[in-house]
């Protein structure tokens, strides 16, 4: 669910070919949109290529490499290499997670069911980042609300939290099962590459790019087609909608998505997800009230359905109900809802189909902030952030809660909204990946450093010690 933006993740929140970016949202999902690592070492090399130009086809003639330079780090501070460089963040709605350089994972912000220890061992809000499964080594985390799905570099697929509609994978056996603390393996036979949670399903690829997905199949957002009530893989649940409770199908064990064995990455949204193939091709499925499933209509789908002709798709990242997408050669595209301007089109009109943003060709990173900011749809803020080659973080949208993160409007009220992208100048440059939640976001430089800024009630944007309000600007939040 965005991501966890995926450049180096997600995807709350992005998908990009061969690492993963997280600022759980889904690092959606911060270094390869909400994908592939092998490890973290392979992850640092393939931001360095990302930024450098090698081993992509955009043309790097006269761009800056995006080396931090005096001054790049903030106003007062010096680029030296924190004690705990970041590689990955994944933020969800009301918690931040990270990846160290390590494979260490951390997490800040609330405690609601989510931090993956025993019942009697959860604490309150956290304060500072904490250090969670100290025995393993992580290659990737994605958060959705209140459940985490994370892979370790063994290959090994974990969840814990709420299992609500069977988010956590484990099969019909655990569906009554509320709340699972600790870890949980859905398939531990199956090595996995990559996985993305979203508001009520997750999606993984396997290290063979077969794709699963399970959880909430209402609106076709599993991607598995129509199923039978009858099917033994499926449970009829309730939930509460319009005023009354109605039946909803839901799997919650991981189920095949189409018959495909060659795809890259996957992102989602609130109640849909895209994927791209080892070839470049975007595919999407689910909802599509806001066009956001950019097939130049508003038709749900069942099953994956190819986006356009494009054969470059790079990097994709969801929202509630937009999408940003990248080619490789640095363009940067967005579709679907657009009531705050969040596609950067200079307008508020919603879009079925992708557009250019802009006339930029070195875009690298980009985050679709859900804009949700509770467990309803009640309060809906959405943004979105893009990085640069040169390392330039760029934001536009809502600003209800900050999201804008600009230092020259400080105060939401004097900007409500911005229909283009604007640069972060005050903040410095040296950039490599950003990753959006339901209302704040992420950003990591190059030398490890984690910036957050926006919707900040329970602690999930820092700064520490905590200041009890939103986070109006990028600030530094450090992993000791």
């Amino acid at each position: 669910m965005q991501r966890q933006q995926r450049s180096a993740h997600n995807g709350r929140h992005g998908t990009r070919a061969g690492y993963t970016v997280i600022v759980m949202t889904s690092l959606a999902v911060i270094l390869a949109g909400c994908t592939t690592l092998g490890d973290l070492d392979a992850v640092t090399a393939r931001i360095e290529q990302q930024i450098h130009g090698g081993g992509s086809s955009r043309n790097t003639d006269n761009v800056n490499t995006g080396e931090e330079r005096p001054g790049d780090a903030g106003p007062s501070e010096a680029p030296a290499t924190p004690a705990y460089p970041v590689s990955l963040v994944a933020p969800s709605r009301f918690v931040t997670w990270a990846l160290d350089r390590n494979g260490g994972l951390w997490r800040w912000g609330a405690n609601d069911q989510d931090l993956g220890i025993t019942p009697n061992e959860r604490i309150t809000d956290e304060t500072s980042p904490h250090r969670v499964f100290e025995d393993l080594r992580w290659r990737e985390v994605s958060a959705g609300p209140r459940f985490i799905a994370g892979i370790t570099e063994e290959g090994t697929l974990y969840t814990w939290g709420v299992n609500d509609r069977g988010l956590l994978g484990l099969g019909a056996e655990w569906y009554n099962t509320a709340w699972i603390g600790g870890l949980q393996s859905p398939a531990p036979e199956i090595r996995w590459r990559t996985v993305e949670a979203g508001f009520q399903s997750v999606y993984a690829i396997t290290e063979d790019g077969r794709l699963y997905a399970w959880g909430n199949h209402d609106d076709g957002r599993l991607g598995i087609g129509a199923i039978e009530e009858t099917n033994p893989a499926v449970i009829t649940v309730e939930a509460w909608r319009n005023e009354t409770i109605v039946p909803i199908p839901a799997v919650p064990a991981p189920a095949r998505v189409g018959g495909r064995s060659d795809w890259r990455t996957v992102t989602a949204g609130h109640n849909f997800a895209l994927a791209i193939t080892e070839s470049g091709e975007l595919y999407a499925w689910g909802d599509n009230t806001y066009g956001q499933l950019g097939t130049g209509d508003r038709e749900t789908r069942l099953e994956p359905v190819r986006v356009g002709t494009h054969t470059d798709w790079d990097y994709v990242s969801a929202g509630a109900r937009h999408v940003l997408g990248i080619r490789a050669n640095g363009e940067l595209h967005a579709w679907g809802d657009n009531e705050m301007g969040q596609l950067g089109l200079g307008h508020r009109d919603s879009v079925t189909t992708p557009s250019r943003v802009g006339t930029r060709t070195d875009w690298i990173s980009a985050a679709a902030y859900e804009g949700f900011l509770g467990l309803t749809t009640d309060q809906y803020s959405p943004a979105s952030a893009a990085v640069t080659r040169e390392g330039i973080l760029f934001t536009w949208g809502s600003n209800t809660t900050g999201q804008l993160g600009d230092l020259d409007a400080w105060s939401p009220d004097s900007i409500p909204f911005r229909t283009e992208p604007a640069a972060l100048e005050a903040v410095g440059r040296g950039f490599i990946s950003v990753a959006g939640g339901g209302g704040h976001a992420l950003a990591v430089r190059r030398n490890g450093d984690v910036y957050a800024w926006g919707f900040n009630r329970q602690r999930q944007a820092g700064p520490f010690p905590w200041t009890g309000t939103d986070n109006v600007s990028p600030t530094k939040v450090a992993l000791e």
